[in-house]
């Protein structure tokens, strides 16, 4: 919101209307440059030299408001923020001022009955099997994304994946040790590029030189609110309200002997609580490190406070080590 304010341009003498009487045509004459003096001061001193001024979208130039001579400063001044965020049908999304795009959401793949020749170490036998393609909520800017996934399986399905994806779409597989069809819920991840260049929302200018007139008010830019670590994991809030949770757990996570073939997976989840509770259910994804195991986790529950993970292995039982990531709403 601008407050144009009513400070009057720079005058000169010969503006000045003349008066019959020389001695009183001199004194008002000095008295009405003195205040025009008084009024400029004002406005440079409001925007002396080295100030800088933020100018929003759809906004007037600094220079054309008030005169003087204003430098654009944005690219090496202006720090990465937030650009924008938002939802719909497709998911959510947050846009960073240097391009970079996160998105997420909860998506539903349909499984059927299928034969296998050797998945997870079986020799033979059937699985669920399933494959659907979505779209997403923004655009890439290129095919250079990152996609991660988090089940929500019963302890059955051992692994989902993106298996391909345009700048608009991704298709994504399931695949359950049980031979069970139905539906199967996966959160979904994905960091790229939104854009190959910065994109700001503002205009930064520093005054430089010249003379002013005006004044005018600015606002702050939508960044970051918060951000830290505690026994349940690290966070970063943002102003808009978003958040990302994440943790790295060294819990020893043994799978139990509940083989399915060579498949050994957790009898029963472990059970995580976020470091700051979301509002709403969130996207969670995982990760494993495993020792002398290869080993995927997926999603029993999600709640606003808490989720849970199944761990499984398809080599050999062991020991292993979940990550996790959540993205969604504080406020």
């Amino acid at each position: 919101m601008e407050l144009q304010s009513s400070i009057m341009p720079k005058f000169l003498s010969t503006d000045l209307p003349k008066l019959k009487d020389e001695e009183d045509d001199r004194s008002i004459k000095k008295s009405i440059l003195d205040l025009l003096d008084k009024i400029n001061t004002v406005a440079d001193s409001s925007y002396p030299l080295g100030y800088v001024y933020t100018q929003y979208s759809g906004q007037t130039a600094p220079a054309s408001l008030f005169g003087g001579t204003w430098t654009d400063i944005t690219a090496t001044s202006l720090p990465t923020q937030v650009y924008d965020s938002g939802s719909n049908a497709n998911g959510s999304w947050i846009r960073y001022t240097d391009g970079t795009m996160m998105q997420w959401g909860i998506a539903t793949i349909t499984l059927a009955s299928a034969a296998t020749s050797n998945y997870f170490g079986n020799t033979a036998g059937t699985v669920a099997y399933g494959t659907n393609t979505f779209n997403l909520p923004q655009n890439f800017s290129s095919l250079t994304a990152s996609f991660t996934t988090g089940g929500m399986g019963a302890g059955g399905a051992t692994t989902v994946r993106v298996y391909s994806y345009t700048l608009s779409t991704f298709s994504m597989s399931a695949t359950d040790v049980s031979t069970a069809s139905g539906s199967y819920v996966v959160n979904w991840q994905a960091i790229g590029k939104w854009s190959s260049a910065p994109v700001y929302p503002v205009t930064l200018w520093k005054r430089t030189g010249g003379s002013l007139a005006t004044t005018t008010g600015t606002s702050a830019v939508t960044g970051i609110y918060d951000s830290g670590t505690n026994s349940n994991g690290s966070w970063i809030r943002f102003t808009d309200g978003t958040m990302q949770c994440w943790q790295y757990d060294e819990t020893n996570l043994k799978t139990t002997a509940n083989a399915a073939g060579n498949v050994f997976f957790t009898a029963s989840p472990t059970y995580y609580t976020y470091p700051i509770p979301f509002i709403a259910n969130p996207s969670v994804t995982t990760g494993v490190k495993g020792q002398s195991v290869a080993a995927w986790s997926s999603g029993a529950s999600i709640t606003p406070t808490t989720f849970g993970l199944y761990t499984f292995s398809y080599v050999l039982n062991g020991t292993a080590y979940n990550t996790w990531s959540a993205i969604g709403k504080w406020k």
